[in-house]
């Protein structure tokens, strides 16, 4: 999503959620590091998946409404005029539901049925009227991903170089933003890590102020991110809760996982 499309959410429900102090240091490699501003007393998380807003990571929505007879008879319209048969064994491998309908246009939500199923990605077709009916303007895979007003989405992994300590309360890690940032490390662009802590397990999902303007999307740089605990890490486990499901953290990172989540939204 655009730094426009960010701004442009509204009507987020607060979530009761323990904000922590970041701080940013050298980056790895020759990236300059980040400057984190203050973080605000609170901060609303949202799940998107394309533009399809899923609700909280508290309360994840999954649209379920099935096709009817009009968005099927849309959705083949859509196809025919297409005419390419690899985007039809496309959308045959999904099962598809209504997230948004209308006259005019239509959001459909995909549930994959084959191997993307295990690798958490949907699907997304957006479809509308023009002058020879219905039309496919755009489709493809989504992860949900967490995301709050003003900010986007950031992955996380523990600091290859830094193996955890269990009796320190704070956590190394190294981030990597998912918006379009032109390759840039958000120098000087608020990072705010949202943690929650329980006896068994600590949650991180961080957001990062977008770039202002329009930007590229090559690769993202990791940069370097501590964030404060309640208590010593002690044994408990580590999720990178920037998407849905979170994602355990494991130490040191697959250096594959380095490489892939460099640009995943």
């Amino acid at each position: 999503m655009s730094g426009d499309v960010h701004r442009a959410m509204a009507g987020v429900v607060a979530l009761g959620l323990t904000m922590v102090a970041c701080s940013g240091g050298a980056t790895p490699g020759e990236e300059p590091g980040p400057t984190a501003g203050p973080a605000p007393a609170e901060v609303a998380l949202r799940v998107y998946c394309d533009h399809m807003d899923l609700g909280t990571p508290d309360d994840v929505r999954f649209p379920e409404d099935p096709l009817d007879g009009d968005a099927l008879d849309a959705l083949e319209e859509a196809l025919v005029a297409l005419g390419s048969p690899t985007e039809e064994e496309y959308f045959a491998g999904y099962d598809w539901s209504v997230a948004e309908g209308g006259a005019a246009r239509m959001i459909l939500f995909g549930r994959p049925l084959g191997p993307e199923a295990d690798r958490g990605v949907f699907g997304y077709a957006n479809l509308a009227v023009g002058g020879d009916g219905w039309a496919l303007e755009g489709w493809g895979g989504c992860r949900p991903q967490v995301y709050a007003a003003g900010y986007g989405p950031a992955t996380a992994v523990l600091d290859p170089e830094v193996e955890p300590a269990t009796s320190l309360p704070e956590l190394n890690l190294w981030i990597v933003e998912q918006t379009c940032a032109s390759g840039q490390a958000p120098t000087g662009r608020e990072i705010v890590p949202v943690v929650v802590e329980d006896e068994s397990q600590v949650t991180v999902t961080i957001v990062v102020e977008p770039v202002g303007g329009d930007a590229d999307c090559p690769d993202n740089p990791w940069v370097p991110l501590t964030v404060d605990l309640d208590a010593p890490l002690g044994e408990r486990a580590v999720f990178d809760g920037g998407t849905v499901p979170p994602v355990r953290l494991a130490w040191p990172p697959n250096p594959d996982t380095l490489a892939e989540q460099r640009h995943r939204g």
